[in-house]
């Protein structure tokens, strides 16, 4: 179905995504697959995002099969409003950014 009327699925998932309250996607690679409990627990926690692992073994939509390990670390990509922000690689600075992420969306979630 998808391959017959592509903008048909792109304006659906569009529409979904406003009336979901999506603030975008994130995408996380590891080289050996391992997710830490730590990052684990803050996906759980994040509210308004897509989150995508990215385990090479998967299924995953091309877009999402190009996101690549950088400097043999975890990695993570976080996109909103179709566009990608510079990949952050390392647990620590995953860690950091996904702390970021769910602070800001608590404070929009207040307003």
């Amino acid at each position: 179905a998808i391959n017959r009327a592509p903008m048909g699925h792109i304006g659906f998932l569009n529409a979904l995504s406003v009336t979901m309250n999506i603030k975008g996607e994130i995408v996380i690679v590891s080289e050996d697959n391992q997710l830490p409990d730590k990052i684990r627990d803050l996906l759980l926690d994040l509210e308004g995002y897509v989150v995508i692992i990215n385990d090479r073994t998967s299924k995953v939509p091309q877009l999402v099969k190009e996101k690549e390990v950088i400097d043999s670390k975890l990695t993570l990509y976080v996109c909103e409003n179709f566009s990608c922000k510079t990949p952050i690689a390392g647990e620590s600075e995953v860690i950091e950014r996904l702390i970021q992420l769910a602070s800001t969306s608590a404070l929009q979630d207040q307003q």
